[in-house]
């Protein structure tokens, strides 16, 4: 029963964890495109997109648009991080914490990769990246450095609340494990 339970929260985590982290990514474009006076259009989550119309751009409001699709999930995962209680038995709660900070956490591996392409290769011209690049004409190595260091700190803050630890502890018992969690608590 504890494995059917475990699978299941895995599966939801994951739907869920995707979902936030859609809505949380195109939410970011559309708050900077809102606040530069911007109507947003079209929301479609789906396929994972936002369409804005209008507002008054200037250089730094475009590039905070590029951002902030990696900005807002990203800070918002620290922020789940921050009050995330380790002690906390839950499945589905230490399922779901490791899934969404690690979603967040990886998807940001995109700002270090990216700009290595960019460096190297024929990147996607529509990719938020290589649009901030162009638009701030910041060094991609210095900004595949600063994504290295935001990944960082977020490895920090999983290591620090242990939460990979306690997502293994959770997956063991679909094995019988149980008694590693008595062991590894001491």
């Amino acid at each position: 029963m504890e494995r059917k339970k475990i699978i299941g929260s895995l599966i939801g985590s994951t739907w869920l964890a995707l979902l936030l982290y859609i809505i949380l990514h195109e939410g970011g474009h559309a708050l900077v495109g809102v606040i530069c006076g911007a109507t947003v259009s079209e929301f479609n989550i789906l396929e994972a997109y936002v369409v804005c119309e209008g507002g008054n751009f200037s250089q730094i409001t475009s590039a905070l648009f590029n951002l902030a699709g990696m900005l807002l999930p990203l800070l918002i995962s620290w922020i789940y991080l921050v009050f995330y209680q380790k002690q906390v038995a839950s499945i589905f709660y230490r399922i779901f914490s490791a899934v969404f900070i690690m979603a967040t956490t990886c998807s940001t591996t995109s700002w270090v990769v990216v700009p290595i392409i960019y460096m190297v290769g024929t990147p996607n011209p529509q990719d938020d990246i290589v649009k901030f690049i162009e638009i701030t004409g910041i060094s991609p190595i210095l900004l595949s450095g600063i994504a290295l260091v935001l990944i960082g700190i977020s490895c920090l803050g999983i290591w620090r609340k242990q939460v990979l630890r306690n997502y293994f502890l959770t997956m063991r018992k679909i094995k019988g494990n149980d008694h590693d969690d008595i062991m590894m608590s001491s």
